[in-house]
């Protein structure tokens, strides 16, 4: 009998053994099993999260750079503008130099015809009292009057001057600004 008892330990050991195989390598597939889907499952969260921070990235740029461009041009279309408006500004400038150099020497030409007219008047009054006599007050009165009226015109004709230089400098300035 004692033969019978080892054999049978020994056909229960290979049992054992061969279950526990079995059960090992049914444990190993289920292990597997679970990484591969496990796996799977971090491959498809990846995957989406990929997607969308493509998607997220796509709408950003499309909203932002947009934007982006619009501010460009619009830097681009200031930095014109502040050109442009130089360029005006020198030119008003040389335009309003002229306007006082062609002034000064309207005024300086009037003030010498002033100056001859007064020296002919003179004359004509230290002369004209021997031709003249008795009339030598009315011929007074009228030289005294006639200068008055160049004086009179000639200012006039300068503020009139000046007058239309600025009313040309504020129209223009005014269709700048529209």
């Amino acid at each position: 009998m004692q033969d019978p008892v080892p054999k049978r330990m020994q056909d229960l050991k290979g049992d054992v053994t061969g279950f526990l195989m079995e059960k090992r390598k049914q444990f190993e597939k289920d292990v597997n099993a679970s990484l591969r889907s496990l796996n799977e499952n971090l491959q498809g969260i990846l995957k989406a999260e990929q997607k969308s921070r493509q998607e997220l990235k796509s709408v950003y740029c499309e909203r932002f750079g947009s934007l982006y461009q619009k501010w460009l041009d619009e830097v681009d279309s200031t930095r014109d503008q502040e050109e442009y408006l130089s360029f005006i500004t020198q030119q008003q400038m040389k335009i309003l130099e002229t306007a006082i150099a062609d002034h000064e020497t309207k005024l300086e030409n009037a003030k010498e015809m002033c100056g001859t007219f007064l020296k002919k008047a003179n004359n004509l009054s230290k002369h004209g009292k021997t031709f003249i006599g008795g009339q030598q007050t009315n011929v007074e009165k009228e030289i005294s009057k006639v200068q008055d009226r160049v004086i009179m015109e000639t200012q006039d004709q300068d503020v009139s001057t000046v007058e239309t230089y600025l009313q040309s400098l504020i129209l223009d300035r005014s269709e700048e600004t529209i």
